[in-house]
């Protein structure tokens, strides 16, 4: 499931909150349900950091009605979820409590829970739509700003149990986020990706960001 600019910090939620609507939706419509999950989820500064988002509290950074177009992106990416896998699915799990390092993969939840910075921190998008091999997935990377992260976060449009769902088909046990690079300053990181809005759209063009990175695309 992906979220809007300016939320990222809410990724390591997105699994409870997908489980909340999932349950209310079978007695509560779609509007409803998503207010009333946040409500419940969420705890209570979190809950009045994403109503001012919506509220349009940071419009003035993000566009004009960003907020209300982040509400709607999201109510809509939980009803596909549901649609999806309505009886929800099990991430993968590991033992390997370590810390990520650049090449190392864990989950979203793991990313943010290792390190209380990166959940506070802002995060400069650089593309949605990086795409490998033909498969129905896409990067989502970003970089952390307090720690230097380049990250890469593998979603689609069927939400992250459909990719649960894809790996356990395709075998990999690949788990979706991974550090490309640590870098601290935003010029590097801005040359080392390069003409990013120009090319996240071409056939591998994450296979070409991971070369240009220097890590390995097989």
């Amino acid at each position: 499931m992906e979220v809007a600019e300016g939320l990222g910090w809410l990724r390591p939620h997105l699994d409870a909150v997908a489980a909340g609507y999932r349950t209310l939706r079978s007695d509560m419509d779609p509007i409803p349900a998503f207010e009333q999950t946040l409500a419940d989820v969420l705890d209570e500064p979190s809950y009045k950091r994403i109503q001012a988002f919506f509220d349009g509290e940071h419009d003035a950074v993000y566009g004009p009605d960003a907020g209300e177009r982040a509400r709607t992106q999201l109510r809509e990416s939980l009803e596909t979820e549901m649609r999806h896998d309505p009886a929800g699915s099990t991430a993968p799990t590991t033992s390997d409590d370590r810390p990520s390092t650049v090449g190392e993969r864990t989950d979203i939840e793991r990313f943010y829970n290792e390190n209380p910075v990166r959940r506070s921190s802002e995060e400069i998008p650089f593309g949605n739509r990086w795409s490998w091999g033909g498969r129905s997935v896409t990067w989502d990377v970003f970089w952390v700003v307090e720690t230097g992260e380049l990250v890469s976060y593998r979603c689609g449009a069927g939400g992250d149990s459909a990719i649960r769902v894809l790996d356990r088909l395709l075998g990999d046990g690949a788990l979706p986020v991974e550090v490309l690079r640590v870098e601290r300053d935003l010029d590097t990181v801005c040359a080392l990706v390069g003409d990013w809005e120009a090319v996240q759209d071409n056939r591998d063009s994450y296979a070409w960001l991971r070369e240009r990175l220097g890590l390995p695309t097989s």
